[in-house]
């Protein structure tokens, strides 16, 4: 409505004057396809709009995910199995407090293999996971650890954002043991089922095998992102 969209423009208006106090230009990033067709329309010639496929959203039904019916989910099904099949003391649980040391060890532990980043942005996103441990309970989050033989193996957390939607934060899980990515999915999905409609497992970042993984879970919406950049500053 008029009201609402007098609102939106004020607060563009004050972002872009703050923007230019500090000598900077305007940059929305991740922007969704209504916000982007509302900016064009209130400010056509003043950004330019990219479109950021290495951004778009996957968001999953969750009744599917925790099911994993039918045949294009058979690979993941057998690799599940194998799992189980392959390890009898398995515990599933939702984490507290006392996994807290065991979660940043192996965070820790796939950092140093699989990070090739700025050892400053490292650093940063370390001091970040930890404030997010440390912090669990006080900022709503809710996940799940996997552990195999008493060594933990795999887990994930994330938070609620809406009365039906659970965003995927952060997933991290020992590669030795096939399938552990896919029992965290499956498991996470049968933990909120009953509390959510909608999984968003966020974006891929250009990874190939990132994006081919979340691909090959069929999600039911691909959310479109875009950039908009201020011209003529």
């Amino acid at each position: 409505d008029r009201d609402n969209i007098d609102k939106i423009k004020k607060a563009i208006i004050e972002i872009i004057d703050d923007a230019h106090y500090c000598n900077k230009k305007v940059k929305f990033q991740t922007i969704t396809k209504a916000n982007k067709d509302l900016l064009s329309e209130l400010y056509k010639d003043l950004f330019v709009i990219e479109d950021c496929r290495d951004l778009y959203e996957y968001i999953y039904s969750a009744d599917k995910i925790a099911n994993l019916a039918g045949s294009q989910y058979q690979s993941k099904r057998n690799i599940i199995n194998k799992l189980y099949n392959t390890y009898s003391n398995m515990k599933v649980k939702i984490i507290d407090s006392n996994d807290n040391e065991a979660i940043k060890k192996l965070y820790l532990n796939w950092i140093d293999n699989h990070s090739n980043v700025d050892e400053h942005v490292v650093n940063s996103e370390i001091k970040e996971f930890n404030l997010a441990i440390d912090n669990y309970e006080k900022l709503g989050l809710v996940g799940i650890c996997i552990y195999i033989d008493d060594s933990l193996a795999g887990f994930n957390f994330g938070s609620i954002i809406s009365n039906d939607t659970y965003d995927g934060m952060v997933q991290k899980g020992d590669y030795s043991y096939s399938g552990i990515y896919e029992l965290l999915n499956k498991e996470t999905a049968n933990l909120l089922k009953d509390r959510i409609k909608y999984m968003n497992f966020e974006e891929d970042l250009g990874i190939e095998g990132l994006r081919k993984a979340k691909l090959m879970y069929h999600p039911d919406v691909l959310l479109e992102k875009y950039i908009a950049t201020e011209v003529g500053y």
